[in-house]
């Protein structure tokens, strides 16, 4: 009892004096989560191969209270998860499958674990009921809420396809380490129970991560954090993929890559992204020697002159990448850790000096959102441009004459053609539904407007590429 005396001058460190939490039937979100779709790993379904040609697409059928939803809002105290527990026991009564929506600025750390932990014991039960747990678009998962969402994992190495823990594009879930409030700093408290709750939290990291369901970078991260306001964030972006969640989109960020006009350059920069991201082994011989081939022109051209309907590449320091084609003219794309066997290379071509036509199966779609990770635009929101020693990259290129527009898409009007090799500072980005997927909003000279980010290098990239 004293431990959690002291704990509740400790758990709203995260959070502004906020209302009790709610916990409700939200059975109006099922249509909202039933469209939603992975940003990364997608795996190769007619439903998520959309046409080239993107307008009129038909919204997805739900079937209604085909599972229930739950939502829980506001601040986490004790007897949270009692509560969550009777409401999931009444409703399975009736219908089995359900999904957690999570919106909290934090609240009892020792809460939001039991919670995690009930969560845990369901995803790994042998007839998991729990179809996910979502951060969903304008909300936010804070302190003790981070927690509980990262602990709903069955322990392990997972794929994609088992990971419940998902993060909306416009969601954001904030990690920090518990303390004490400052009107209360200066109070006498054992230092016992202060430590018992320090090692409470630490462990439900460790368990995680000796787990293998998130990478020790989530506790180093959130170890910086130890203030009230002070919040490590994640977003629907290729970061928190890497972390261990799974970001999805409703439309945009996780539609199929349109091959279109895709220059092979980044095809190489893609590939160099999902090794980053999808939770392989970086050694510090993948740190310097990282890098798949490059080849001038565009994918499309480069298959036909090639003769191949998959093709592998394969990084210096021991990675490999492969890419294809959908049958519907998107992008497959999946990488390969060091000590998987990769297929080989037909006509005795080597990988590691271009792309090579190999005999292999692809399952896993490119996205909006990978293209978006290369733009500066993660998770569809603007971020300058970074080299790999972490300086800001202020301009850009492009590979090709082109159009640029009034708006971010295709049907809105030109205001300037820009030549090839202009210097374009980048200044905002967006998604959108046509073939580009990912526009750039730039200045070029006097004049400022939207570019399709396919068509963008960096200006150290461009002389490269103009001197090969």
């Amino acid at each position: 009892m004293k431990r959690f005396l002291l704990f509740l001058s400790i758990i709203l460190a995260a959070a502004a004096p906020a209302a009790a939490a709610k916990i409700e039937v939200r059975n109006d979100l099922v249509a909202k989560i039933e469209r939603l779709n992975p940003i990364f790993g997608a795996y190769s379904s007619e439903a998520f191969d959309l046409p080239v040609k993107r307008e009129g697409l038909p919204s997805a059928k739900t079937k209604e209270n085909a599972f229930n939803v739950i939502r829980l809002s506001g601040v986490i105290t004790k007897g949270d998860t009692e509560k969550l527990k009777a409401l999931v026991n009444k409703l399975v009564q009736n219908t089995w499958a359900w999904a957690l929506v999570l919106d909290s600025p934090g609240g009892s750390f020792l809460e939001g674990i039991e919670i995690g932990e009930y969560l845990s014991y369901i995803v790994s039960s042998q007839d998991p009921n729990l179809i996910g747990v979502y951060v969903l678009n304008g909300d936010e998962c804070l302190s003790a809420c981070a927690l509980a969402i990262t602990l709903s994992t069955r322990y392990g190495e997972l794929s994609d396809s088992e990971n419940v823990r998902h993060i909306e594009a416009g969601g954001r879930i904030g990690f920090h380490m518990g303390m004490v409030p400052d009107k209360v700093a200066d109070q006498q408290a054992k230092v016992s129970d202060i430590m018992n709750l320090t090692y409470d939290v630490i462990a439900s990291y460790m368990r995680i991560i000796i787990g293998g369901s998130n990478p020790p970078e989530l506790l180093q991260e959130a170890l910086k954090h130890r203030t009230k306001d002070s919040f490590f964030y994640l977003t629907a972006s290729g970061e928190a993929y890497d972390l261990g969640f799974s970001p999805v989109s409703k439309r945009g960020l996780s539609d199929a890559l349109s091959s279109s006009a895709l220059p092979m350059y980044k095809i190489a920069q893609m590939c160099s992204k999902l090794v980053k991201i999808s939770q392989l082994h970086i050694d510090s011989v993948t740190q310097d020697y990282l890098g798949f081939p490059i080849a001038n022109g565009t994918v499309n051209d480069y298959a036909k002159s090639k003769q191949g309907r998959v093709f592998l590449g394969s990084s210096h320091s021991g990675e490999h990448c492969l890419f294809g084609f959908s049958a519907k003219g998107n992008m497959l794309i999946e990488v390969l850790g060091k000590q998987a066997k990769a297929p080989s290379c037909q006509n005795g071509k080597n990988a590691t000096s271009e792309f090579c036509a190999v005999d292999y199966d692809l399952t896993q779609f490119a996205s909006n959102g990978l293209l978006a990770e290369i733009n500066g635009c993660p998770g569809g929101v603007f971020e300058p441009i970074k080299s790999d020693g972490g300086a800001k990259i202020i301009s850009v290129k492009n590979l090709m004459s082109m159009n640029m527009r009034s708006e971010p898409s295709l049907s809105s009007r030109t205001v300037a053609k820009i030549a090839k090799g202009t210097d374009m500072t980048p200044l905002d980005c967006a998604v959108s539904d046509d073939n580009q997927g990912i526009w750039s909003k730039v200045r070029a000279g006097s004049k400022i407007g939207w570019v399709s980010s396919r068509f963008l290098v960096t200006d150290y990239s461009y002389d490269w590429l103009e001197n090969r």
